[in-house]
């Protein structure tokens, strides 16, 4: 639970004279330009934050991306090795049952 709040003064002519009724205006126009300054740098200052905020989000994801992407790689080549392995023992299976056969032709 939070709670803010601003207050600001504003400064009356006092008397109807022009003189003062000018200070008064030069006072609320000066207060006003100092308001006008500090919301513009406390939004300036959120900009840059949401942006930072912004570019470290994209970052992680192009990390997480990249992780992904590995894991997958790997997922789909990790048992490359023993597919080849069961190839070259196919292999050798297959020669092995034809020898036989190969060998009692040549002894006709």
């Amino acid at each position: 639970m939070s709670c803010s709040a601003k207050a600001h003064a504003w400064k009356s002519a006092g008397e109807p004279t022009v003189e003062s009724r000018l200070s008064a205006a030069e006072a609320n126009l000066k207060e006003l330009n100092e308001r006008a300054n500090v919301a513009e740098s406390a939004f300036e200052a959120h900009v840059r934050a949401a942006t930072q905020n912004l570019r470290e989000e994209a970052d992680l994801r192009k990390e997480a991306d990249r992780q992904l992407h590995l894991r997958i790689e790997a997922a789909s080549t990790d048992g490359l090795h023993l597919a080849m392995v069961g190839v070259v023992w196919l292999a050798c299976g297959v020669i092995m049952s034809t020898a036989p056969n190969e060998l009692l032709g040549l002894v006709r």
